[in-house]
């Protein structure tokens, strides 16, 4: 399964931009739609990993099933993902609050994690 997020570009869906950063950030396309997990505020990661308040930013949350295996990013930005079990992934996730929803989300999902590296979004198997 995956869990990602997504902004949406010009007017565009919160599910649809989460798969474009799925596939951006993996080169998974074979995507299904499992629900939706929620929606929490928090600033921009600045560059001094503090948070940049001149950015809030209105996530919304996602998990897709997917049979794809092979990680094959195609966003130059982000070049390295792998598969991580969801036991490991809150400490690799650099804002408290996106620890704080992944906690919540896991123990519902029983999910396992994929991360996407300088990434935007957090993904689950």
């Amino acid at each position: 399964m995956v869990f990602a997020q997504g902004t949406p570009r010009s007017g565009g869906k919160c599910a649809a931009a989460a798969r474009r950063e799925i596939y951006e950030e993996s080169g998974i396309r074979d995507l299904e739609l499992v629900r939706e997990l929620g929606t929490y505020e928090r600033f921009r990661i600045g560059v001094d990993g503090g948070d940049d308040r001149s950015e809030l930013k209105v996530i919304t949350m996602f998990l897709f099933r997917t049979r794809e295996k092979v990680l094959r990013p195609v966003d130059a930005d982000n070049p390295e993902a792998r598969w991580v079990e969801r036991s490991k992934v809150a400490p690799l996730l650099t804002h408290e609050m996106d620890k704080r929803f992944f906690l919540g989300a896991r123990s519902s999902a029983r999910v396992w994690a994929f991360l996407s590296f300088g990434f935007s979004a957090s993904y689950v198997r």
